[in-house]
């Protein structure tokens, strides 16, 4: 399709995605699927160590070859453009 922007997702945490996939294999679903930033509520059920949960998970994928660093990369810098257009949109 050619989109070059920021793909971003629903809530992880949201009923129909924890109820089919349960989190972890959501998170990493939506990484394979090229999505950029996986927004966590974290209010349906309140764990006050997701983000470094989710961390780990993200860096044990790429330590174990399951997601390649460079799909890791390209988020990132995705993400950076974004910033800076924004940055630029600003001033």
């Amino acid at each position: 399709m050619g989109f070059q922007g920021v793909v971003v997702s629903d809530d992880m945490q949201m009923g129909a995605i924890a109820t089919r996939y349960g989190y972890d294999l959501a998170v990493q679903k939506a990484i394979e699927a090229g999505v950029d930033v996986i927004p966590v509520g974290n209010d349906l059920a309140y764990d006050p160590d997701v983000a470094l949960r989710t961390i780990e998970l993200v860096a044990g994928w790429v330590r174990d070859g399951i997601v390649p660093e460079s799909r890791i990369d390209d988020s990132w810098t995705r993400i950076q453009k974004a910033k800076g257009q924004f940055a630029q949109a600003a001033a």
